[in-house]
């Protein structure tokens, strides 16, 4: 089963993240750590030699923990891309031989509207249309109890709606909402009304940034580019949206790095000057993974103490990485010390 995927222009964003040291650092360090909450589920039925199969796209958000949602929030305000906040994981269903399947790895996304715009073109392929079961995930496929069709249209609405959202700033520092039908976004805690993207209708609303609720512009949604230059109240939602998320990034920068002090230190509190070995050593490759992530080998951004003790545990972990192991040929022969890498 072939799988096309698409990139493009600001109106077609890449929809996974293509970061493969990220991606990595996220499945290793990150992801094990993390909670899947089910959000919503595309199911469709494929017909083949005479045998019926039931597709079925699960988008789940991450619950990352409280320190990785700061390094995510860090990162995105630094390098423009947090960890990924969203998976699609793909099944089949075999009805003939009641076996289910995953016919590739998990994608992640960056955003819950991203994955779902995932999830859109996973289930469409290279087909013009596909009629669908959908709704909130509740316990599996069985229980989506809405249905609609699904199109290179919904597609290519719900591309440009993610694209509009990153106009407004990245995924870690937005509300964003909604489902097939409607997208939702603003900055997040900041005080204006969303922006509301009608996908079927084709329009897009931007609320006024006046003391009274209302609307200040409301046209086509293929022409939100056109009218971010042409129309003064589109430039003033954005202005305002944009600094409250600049604001939102300098506290998120703050808050990591106040995050990774108490850590080390708290860590360094329980080792109680204890040996790196066993639990320990694993539990501080982990942090110490996570703290690089963020910060850089140098650690650059913590004070001094805290600087000094991870580098320390750094150092140890590196050298330990780099211990020569014997290995032994078929016969149990040693071969020559080799560098684990």
């Amino acid at each position: 089963m072939g799988v096309r995927l698409r990139v493009g222009c600001w109106g077609q964003l890449p929809l996974l993240v293509e970061d493969m040291h990220l991606d990595r650092f996220f499945q290793d360090i990150v992801r094990p750590s993390a909670a899947l909450l089910g959000i919503y589920g595309i199911s469709h039925e494929i017909n083949f030699d005479g045998r019926r199969f039931v597709v079925t796209h699960k988008i789940s958000k991450s619950i990352l923990t409280e320190f990785d949602d700061r390094l995510s929030r860090y990162l995105a305000a630094m390098a423009g891309k947090g960890l990924p906040s969203a998976t699609v994981e793909t099944t089949i269903f075999d009805e003939q031989e009641g076996r289910t399947w995953q016919p590739y790895p998990a994608r992640f996304a960056a955003s819950v509207p991203a994955a779902l715009a995932t999830a859109v073109r996973l289930a469409l392929g290279s087909e013009t249309w596909i009629r669908t079961k959908r709704g909130p995930w509740m316990s599996d496929a069985k229980a989506l109890d809405g249905e609609g069709t699904l199109t290179q249209e919904t597609a290519q609405a719900l591309e440009y709606a993610v694209g509009v959202c990153s106009q407004v700033g990245a995924p870690e520092f937005l509300e964003m909402s909604g489902d097939l039908s409607r997208l939702l976004v603003r900055p997040r805690g900041a005080p204006l009304d969303m922006i509301s993207m009608d996908l079927e209708g084709g329009t897009i609303s931007v609320p006024t940034t006046a003391e009274h609720s209302g609307t200040a512009y409301q046209g086509p949604l293929f022409g939100f580019e056109r009218a971010m230059r042409q129309h003064p109240a589109v430039g003033s939602y954005l202005a305002r949206a944009r600094y409250a998320v600049s604001v939102a990034k300098e506290d998120a920068i703050y808050a990591f790095r106040d995050s990774a002090e108490s850590r080390i230190m708290e860590f360094d509190g329980a080792l109680s000057g204890r040996e790196l070995n066993g639990h320990r050593l694993e539990t501080a490759k982990t942090l110490v993974a996570r703290l690089q992530a963020g910060l850089g080998d140098t650690l650059l951004g913590l004070s001094e103490a805290a600087q000094l003790t991870a580098l320390e545990w750094a150092l140890h972990v590196k050298a330990l990485n780099q211990t020569p192991q014997l290995e032994s040929d078929a016969e149990g022969t040693p071969r020559r010390p080799q560098l684990v890498r």
